[in-house]
């Protein structure tokens, strides 16, 4: 499972949370891939959160991505 990543400007993907196996984007609009839909303790879903910081100023921004 994959999700295209729509950031702007200039900056970096980081990773937070959730399972490992992930490849994270490698610009502002690139793919997130190796997503799992089995999450912790069994449930039947995955939740990622991803950080995006911009390299002018450092603000940065959260995203949480719910694989069911």
């Amino acid at each position: 499972n994959s999700t295209i990543m729509a950031a702007t400007g200039a900056g970096t993907w980081s990773f937070i949370s959730g399972p490992a196996g992930y490849t994270l984007p490698g610009s502002a609009t690139g793919t997130f891939s190796g997503l799992i839909t089995t999450g912790c303790a069994g449930t039947s879903y995955s939740i990622y959160v991803l950080r995006w910081t911009s390299t002018c100023g450092g603000a940065y921004q959260d995203v949480m991505i719910v694989v069911q």
